[in-house]
Formats: C-alpha cells, structure tokens, sequence
C-alpha cells in the first residue's frame, strides 16, 4: 500500500497511533491488514515508512520502519478553487482562510487575487492634527494583490 496518513502528534519512539478520521479510514475504507506498509506525515516535512501492528476500533497502532526528513518551501501558495458555500460551510472556509493568515501563508483566490501577510518594522510615526511624533510598533499586515483578470474587469 502506498498510501500517505496525517499523523496529528509527532511520534516519540518507534510506534505511531493513528486515530478519527485517518484511522477509520485506513482500517474501514482502505481495509488495511495487519502487517501491511504506509506513509506517514506529520506536515512538517518528516514522513515515515510504517507497518500496522494492530487494528483497534477506535485507532491504529504501526511500528515505524524509516524516518524520511525533507525541507518544506517557506510559505507555499494556497489556491482556493470552489465558490464561496452558504451557511456552516461558509464559516469553516472563512475560518481556515484567517488560520493560513495566522500562520503568515498566502492565500490565492483563483481569478480574484493573492492575499499575503506582509511584516512591518518599527516606526515613528507623526499625528496629522497634532504633529506630535509617536512610536508605531511592528505588526504584520494583510495586503491583498487583484488578479490580472479582476484588474481587467474593474477597468472596463
């Protein structure tokens, strides 16, 4: 089987637990025997070459074989490409786009544009009524660069 599993917690030793969703999908819908090799990730550039020990219920136990490292690209590009859902969902996708924010990735919305999280230094600043000097932190901010497609639309 070559088939890659999330792992939520970074193993400590030479055994692994897979459970909710990953698990039941090994177990029910990929019916994973006893012995039988996998992928697992931890979506922080580690992977693991992993026999399963026993099937449970509720989780998975495996044994891990090999350890693979490789580097992760700095801030990959999320492109989104479904239309905007009502409701529940709605929230969820609004929620998972501000958590890629959060984490400084940029978010790609196909023919609408890139948002991308920009840091900014330190600076003073200046009051425009008052003309008093004052210091602005460093923060990070959201900017947002239109698609060529949108560009076009809006300058018709």
């Amino acid at each position: 089987m070559s088939h890659r599993f999330f792992l939520s917690q970074t193993p400590t030793e030479d055994t692994a637990r897979l459970e909710g969703d990953e698990a039941r999908h090994l177990a029910r819908v990929m019916r994973a025997k006893t012995g039988d090799t996998v992928e697992l990730f931890d979506g922080q550039g580690t992977s693991w070459t992993a026999t399963v020990q026993a099937i449970q219920r509720n989780h998975v136990l495996l044994r891990l074989d090999q350890k693979q490292s490789e580097t992760i690209s700095n801030k990959p590009t999320i492109t989104l490409a479904v239309a905007l859902p009502k409701g529940d969902r709605q929230k969820w996708l609004i929620e998972k786009i501000t958590e890629c924010f959060v984490k400084g990735e940029n978010v790609k919305l196909s023919s609408f544009g890139t948002f991308s999280v920009r840091s900014k230094k330190e600076r003073i600043g200046r009051n425009p009524k008052t003309g008093i000097e004052a210091r602005i932190s460093s923060r990070r901010v959201l900017s947002f660069h239109p698609s060529i497609s949108l560009r076009k639309r809006v300058n018709k």
